[in-house]
C-alpha cells in the first residue's frame, strides 16, 4: 500500500488531533502544574518534648483531614503512615497544606503544617525534612497538673468507712478553666461534694471500670490561676461505687486487687473562647473516645497525671468484725 500524500488540516481536525495528543501522552494522569519531588517513604516520623520533663509517652499526633494518627513510644517517638493517594479518598490523592496536631489533654496543643501533593509528601517542606522526619522535636507546655491523694494506700475489701480523697490542681498559665463533676445545688452543704472519681483495675484481666458519682451530678466549670492552686475534696463510700463494662453489669464495690484512682477532668485550652471548640473532634475520636466529655471511655484520653493507687486486699476476721461495729444498728 502507498503512502497517503501529506493534506492540510482544517480547523476540526487540528482540534481533535490536539484531544488526541492529550489522552496519549503518558504522565496525564498527573497535574502537570505540580510537578514536586515527592519523599520516597510515605510517612512523617519525630520526636515529642514535655516541658516538665515527663516521659513523653502517650503524646497523639493526628493528620487533620485524612484522619490518620499515630502515638509516641516511651522515648517521645512517633510516626505517621500515609495511605496510598487512589485510598485517600481525594481522587488522585489530597494535594495543599495539612496540620499535623500533637494532643495530650493537659498540655498546650501544638500543631505544624504538612504539604502533600497528589497524596504524598513533598519534599522541601519547612518543618519536614527530605527523609519525612520534622526537622525539629516538638516540644509540649503543660497547662495543668493533677494529683490525687487518698486518706488509705490499702484498705481490707469488707471496708465500710468513707475514703477521702483530694485532688490538688495547679498551673503555670495565667489561667485554665476546667471541668469536674459535682453533686446537684439541692444537696450542696459547705465544702461541697465532688464526684466523677475513676478507679481502673491495674495488672488484672478484669477491665471493668468503677465510677464514683451521683445521678444528680452535674458539670462543675472553675479557674485556676498561676501560684493559687485548688483543692477539690471528694468522701466516698465504697459500698456505693458503680461499675461498667460494655454489655455487662454487676454488683457495686471493690473487689480485691490494685487500682489507679483519678478524677475525671475536662480541659479547656488556654487561649481559645470558651465558646468555642478547643480541640478538633477528630482528635478526640481518634483515642477511641464516644461518649464526650465524660462516658465510660474516658480512660482513653491521654493525659500526664499524678494518679492515687488503692490496694484492696482480702478482709481477715478482724477486719470484718471492725466493719460490722462500725455500721448503724
Amino acid at each position: 500500500m502507498s503512502a497517503c500524500a501529506p493534506r492540510a488540516i482544517g480547523r476540526t481536525g487540528l482540534i481533535s488531533l490536539l484531544l488526541a495528543s492529550l489522552l496519549l501522552t503518558p504522565g496525564c494522569t498527573e497535574n502537570p502544574f505540580m510537578e514536586v519531588e515527592k519523599i520516597a517513604m510515605q510517612r512523617v516520623t519525630g520526636a515529642v518534648q514535655l516541658s516538665d520533663h515527663s516521659q513523653p509517652d502517650q503524646v497523639l499526633a493526628w493528620l487533620e483531614v485524612l484522619n490518620l494518627n499515630g502515638q509516641t513510644g516511651s522515648d517521645g517517638r512517633f510516626a505517621v503512615y500515609l495511605p496510598p493517594p487512589e485510598i485517600q479518598g481525594y481522587g488522585l490523592g489530597f494535594s495543599g497544606d495539612l496540620d499535623l496536631y500533637f494532643f495530650l489533654a493537659n498540655y498546650r496543643l501544638q500543631q505544624i503544617p504538612v504539604r502533600l501533593v497528589n497524596g504524598e509528601l513533598a519534599k522541601s517542606q519547612l518543618y519536614v525534612d527530605d527523609a519525612g522526619r520534622l526537622r525539629n522535636p516538638v516540644r509540649l507546655e503543660k497547662v495543668l497538673s493533677i494529683h490525687t491523694t487518698l486518706s488509705a494506700d490499702t484498705i481490707p475489701a469488707c471496708f465500710a468507712d468513707s475514703l477521702h480523697a483530694w485532688i490538688e490542681i495547679s498551673t503555670d498559665e495565667p489561667a485554665v478553666r476546667y471541668t469536674l463533676k459535682r453533686r446537684s445545688y439541692t444537696h450542696v452543704i459547705r465544702p461541697a461534694l465532688y464526684c466523677g472519681l475513676i478507679f481502673e483495675p491495674l495488672g488484672s484481666s478484669d477491665d471493668t471500670l468503677r465510677f464514683y458519682e451521683y445521678e444528680d451530678s452535674f458539670f462543675f466549670h472553675d479557674t485556676v490561676r498561676r501560684l493559687s492552686p485548688k483543692t477539690h475534696r471528694m468522701d466516698l463510700v465504697l459500698t456505693q461505687l458503680g461499675h461498667h463494662r460494655v454489655g455487662t453489669s454487676g454488683r457495686p464495690g471493690l473487689p480485691v486487687g490494685r487500682y489507679r484512682v483519678y478524677p475525671f477532668i475536662d480541659i479547656h485550652q488556654p487561649g481559645v473562647p470558651l465558646s468555642e471548640p478547643d480541640i478538633p473532634w477528630g482528635i478526640v475520636a481518634s483515642t477511641g473516645r464516644h461518649e464526650y466529655p465524660f462516658g465510660h471511655d474516658y480512660h482513653l484520653l491521654p493525659m500526664k497525671r499524678r494518679d492515687a493507687v488503692l490496694v484492696v486486699r482480702v478482709s481477715t476476721a478482724a477486719d470484718s468484725i471492725a466493719a460490722g461495729e462500725s455500721q448503724p444498728d
